[in-house]
């Protein structure tokens, strides 16, 4: 049975880097269109969902893009923002989950692409889990449509949040 373990965890957004493995992810170009390129970027079983997003922005320079995917999970690691601590709750989902709905966007932080992802997760018993998505491996698979931009969305550290946020036309 999928549970949600008590946690009274917190991380601060700083520390929240990507930690694992990808080598089964494929990508495959779907169109290009006005400068707009749309992608499928399927994983495989064991690849880590956040490294493999990570992975694919770097690897193909985006700047602006947005995603959606959908597909089966283990080893989830959802957060909750704590705006009064500046940092995120930790939410662990064991078991097998289904990604119900996966969002997000990637924009340059400092040069570098940057990931915001949130995730709904469906547990056996039919209930909701979600949050901003710290980590969760492909079990067996995950498929992630991505939207690259031909545009450039930037992200500045913001210290009233303690996050970095998009700042569009910046």
């Amino acid at each position: 049975m999928n549970t949600v373990a008590p946690s009274t965890v917190y991380r601060r957004p700083a520390d929240l880097v990507t930690n694992g493995t990808a080598p089964g992810a494929r990508a495959q170009l779907l169109s290009e269109i006005n400068g707009r390129s749309t992608y499928a970027l399927v994983l495989a079983r064991d690849d880590e969902v956040a490294t493999a997003l990570m992975d694919f922005a770097s690897s193909h320079h985006i700047a602006a893009a947005h995603f959606t995917a959908i597909g089966a999970l283990r080893g989830v690691k959802l957060a909750w923002y704590d705006l009064e601590r500046k940092a995120y709750k930790i939410i662990s989902v064991d078991g097998q989950v289904e990604a119900l709905s996966l969002l997000g966007d990637v924009g340059l932080a400092n040069g570098k692409p940057a990931i915001h992802c949130h995730m709904t997760v469906g547990l056996e018993d039919g209930t909701v889990r979600g949050g901003h998505l710290l980590e969760a491996t492909a079990s067996p698979t995950l498929e992630i449509m991505i939207t690259v931009e031909p545009g450039v969305l930037k992200k500045q550290f913001d210290a009233c949040s303690g996050l970095t946020l998009l700042r569009p036309g910046s």
